[in-house]
């Protein structure tokens, strides 16, 4: 069988089902479900730049596109905005830059975010753009 690298990345991202370090700053997990087995494919998120040092994302949810918990831990301050581009299972593009939509948060809290998602994703990549303030998506 002939794997892409795409391809060898997401077989590993199933099986290891845990946060691994792609690069520094990047960071790859696989969303779990909020209520332990589902019926539904869960995306993985890669989380790069400063994303991966002040948020965690945790119990998704199949609710008017993928929503998640999302954790604030105040490393550094919220960013202006906060995109992500969405990949197939063949590594295709199919939404680039959509804006996050989630909470203003402070220190320690948490809420929700909606990833406004079509069809069946394999890889969600998350970025910011500016370094705050915070610009709500809403």
């Amino acid at each position: 069988m002939k794997y892409t690298v795409f391809g060898t990345i997401l077989l590993i991202l199933t099986i290891n089902m845990s946060l691994l370090t792609w690069a520094k700053g990047t960071n790859i997990l696989k969303l779990q479900p909020k209520h332990g087995n589902s019926a539904f494919d869960y995306p993985s998120i890669q989380l790069e730049g400063i994303i991966s040092e002040i948020f965690e994302f945790y119990d998704a949810e199949w609710i008017s596109g993928l929503t998640c918990r999302i954790k604030y831990n105040g490393k550094a301050p919220l960013p202006s905005k906060v995109f992500f581009s969405i990949f197939d299972k063949k590594g295709k593009e199919t939404a680039h830059k959509v804006r996050l939509i989630y909470p203003k948060l402070k220190e320690g809290q948490s809420g929700i975010a909606t990833f406004r998602i079509k069809g069946d994703p394999a890889l969600i990549i998350i970025w910011a753009e500016g370094e705050g303030p915070y610009n709500s998506p809403y």
